[in-house]
């Protein structure tokens, strides 16, 4: 999208959502000792370690999510809406694991219990984006989260991708086919128009 100018940013363009987000990978973790020794009798076979979790508070939500099933590794991220959390308090990665302290001590636990972080990054409001096209007339299309994210949580990206891949597979046949220009041009107008309802 940056590359041509098809970004648009701000609550105005994601139906009035503006976020920031804080984000970590924690290798390493203690998952036996800290969250889950792995039995659970009466609630399936498998350790909670090994799904994705959310944990929610007043303003934003935090994920946990195991990166790869053969590591101790976790993704680890804040996603905040800045009217209620100050980006401030988020800013750093001593000042992320102090609010997780504050908010969600077993995410606090879990980083103390690593080896490590790695690749904290913070992205500071506004988080989302749309596009002004998704299918352009000249060839090229943003699908899934490159086209339009407003918050992560909802995996609208996903939803979308699956729409917008059938589309874009259609507009791809019907130039290789030759359609006449001016039609498949009409027929774009109406995707394009559809995606953004």
């Amino acid at each position: 999208g940056r590359l041509k100018n098809n970004l648009l940013k701000g609550p105005q363009h994601t139906f009035g959502v503006e976020q920031g987000s804080v984000f970590m990978r924690v290798v390493g973790v203690d998952k036996d000792a800290i969250f889950d020794d792995g039995y659970h009798p009466y609630s399936g076979a498998g350790s909670r370690y090994y799904g994705t979790n959310h944990f929610f508070g007043d303003g934003f939500w935090s994920w946990m999510i195991p990166i790869n099933p053969n590591s101790c590794d976790l993704s680890l991220g804040i996603v905040y809406h800045p009217d209620k959390v100050d980006p401030k308090l988020l800013n750093t990665q001593e000042k992320m694991i102090s609010f997780l302290k504050q908010n969600h001590e077993v995410l606090a636990r879990l980083i103390e219990s690593a080896d490590g972080i790695n690749d904290f990054q913070h992205i500071a409001p506004p988080l989302g984006h749309s596009s002004k096209t998704y299918l352009s007339h000249d060839g090229w299309y943003v699908i899934g989260e490159a086209a339009c994210n407003w918050d992560p949580f909802y995996s609208t990206g996903l939803a979308m991708a699956a729409f917008q891949t059938t589309t874009v597979a259609e507009c791809v046949r019907q130039d290789l086919c030759q359609v006449h220009p001016a039609k498949l041009a009409g027929r774009i107008h109406w995707w394009n128009a559809t995606v953004q309802a």
